[in-house]
């Protein structure tokens, strides 16, 4: 009796929890949200970018004119030229922000603060 007790009471407090509605679970096949972040769009763009890089380089290896494949291999740099910028000026803003920091911590109202590493 002692054991029946709490296992009525756990099966009444459980019972409606294992029953899952399915409201929130897609069906299968079905197709995700089409309302995308910006950030999946960046990492879609990106992915986009590296096929079309990924499939030049196959055409470049495939192909036996020298002067077509250099004229592919001229179109890989100029594409990758672009996202090589951005990356360059993305660490340039990092280096500029730390500095600015490094000079915070060395102020006069900043002695207090220990200086991060």
């Amino acid at each position: 009796m002692r054991r029946l007790i709490p296992a009525v009471l756990a099966a009444l407090v459980l019972g409606p929890v294992a029953q899952a509605d399915d409201k929130h679970h897609p069906a299968e096949g079905a197709k995700p949200p089409a309302a995308a972040t910006a950030l999946d769009q960046r990492f879609s763009a990106a992915y986009d970018q590296m096929k079309k890089t990924m499939a030049l380089m196959e055409q470049i290896k495939a192909n036996k004119d020298p002067k077509e494949r250099a004229r592919l291999m001229q179109q890989h740099l100029d594409s990758t030229q672009a996202p090589a910028a951005r990356m360059d000026m993305m660490e340039k803003r990092m280096d500029m922000m730390q500095m600015m920091m490094e000079k915070m911590a060395g102020c006069e109202g900043m002695k207090a603060m220990p200086k991060q590493e």
